[in-house]
């Protein structure tokens, strides 16, 4: 069953990839700002498009080879947010580009772990990467629709707690 699956995951995970590089490379401005919120040096917003469109299609050509460079990524993304979240800086997360405006949070790490088991499926295949079948991609997609609900709950969660507790706070409540 895995063997079926490498291949959906590593397509599902590589339009991922070249989604957030396409994003990043329309909004450089953005990508910088948001790379320099983080604390990182400004040639790793100059970087970081170019090496995620490598990790799609290396994804795509040699799933192995992709999901190895995936891992590594998302494993310095999850330290760096993490990293972020502990010192108590609130950083727009630049994830996709100008259009992600939201500050980095649990969702962020949770997306993430999704991404890395996500990729780890073909790396961890053994024997040859088949082509995907329909019932493998529907189960793939399945769960990649299943974590973006996921995703957006804790963002909901997270921004009605915010609203309500901006409430309180205006009325002179504790909040």
């Amino acid at each position: 069953m895995l063997t079926e699956l490498a291949s959906p995951a590593a397509l599902f995970a590589a339009a991922i990839f070249l989604i957030a590089a396409s994003a990043k490379l329309q909004s450089r401005s953005s990508t910088r700002s948001a790379v320099e919120g983080f604390g990182l040096p400004t040639v790793v917003a100059f970087l970081l498009a170019p090496v995620e469109l490598i990790t799609a299609f290396a994804l795509l050509l040699r799933p192995r080879v992709g999901a190895s460079i995936a891992i590594v990524l998302l494993t310095m993304f999850t330290t760096v947010v993490v990293r972020t979240l502990r010192r108590g800086i609130s950083v727009r997360c630049g994830c996709f580009g100008g259009s992600d405006q939201r500050p980095v949070g649990v969702e962020t790490i949770i997306r993430n772990v999704f991404l890395l088991a996500l990729v780890l499926i073909p790396l961890s295949t053994p024997g040859t990467i088949m082509r995907p079948t329909l019932p493998a991609t529907l189960v793939i997609g399945t769960g990649t629709v299943s974590a973006m609900l996921v995703i957006a709950i804790v963002q909901l969660s997270r921004d009605v707690g915010t609203v309500f507790g901006q409430r309180l706070s205006s009325r002179g409540e504790p909040s």
